[in-house]
């Protein structure tokens, strides 16, 4: 979390506990959900699948859970913070895209790759502070 703030993120929060550990992607789901409902975000990011379990529908079923409309697979993001909509492209099957428009709040599973890596420096990681950031247990 500490490099998430160093890189200029706002703040950081973690969402954890053992006994999810394991846990199916609804239950996931019913926890993310649980939580933005708390923090009411304009966006919700989560990945296309997992690397453990590759279901692909946490972020899916957070969205149904929250009544939130929902894109999958998102390539390319532009979003103004506060704006109603965001813009983004989805890549399809066959190496195919489209570009559509969501209203927010919203749920995007984004695709690996969509950015740019920032690298934050040693410096501004040591100075990323603890405040910024919350865990959820």
């Amino acid at each position: 979390m500490r490099k998430c703030l160093a890189k200029g993120a706002d703040r950081a929060l973690r969402v954890w506990d053992e006994a999810v550990r394991g846990s199916d992607p609804i239950a996931i789901a019913r926890i993310l959900a649980a939580v933005a409902r708390r923090e009411a975000p304009d966006l919700l990011f989560a990945g296309v699948q997992s690397s453990d379990q590759a279901f692909a529908s946490t972020g899916i079923a957070t969205a149904g859970l929250l009544g939130w409309p929902h894109a999958a697979v998102v390539a390319n993001l532009r979003y103004t913070p506060g704006a109603k909509t965001a813009m983004f492209r989805r890549e399809l099957e066959g190496g195919l895209c489209t570009k559509s428009k969501i209203q927010v709040p919203a749920v995007l599973t984004i695709q690996a790759g969509i950015n740019t890596p920032r690298y934050a420096s040693l410096r501004s990681i040591k100075q990323a502070r603890p405040s910024r950031s919350k865990s959820w247990a």
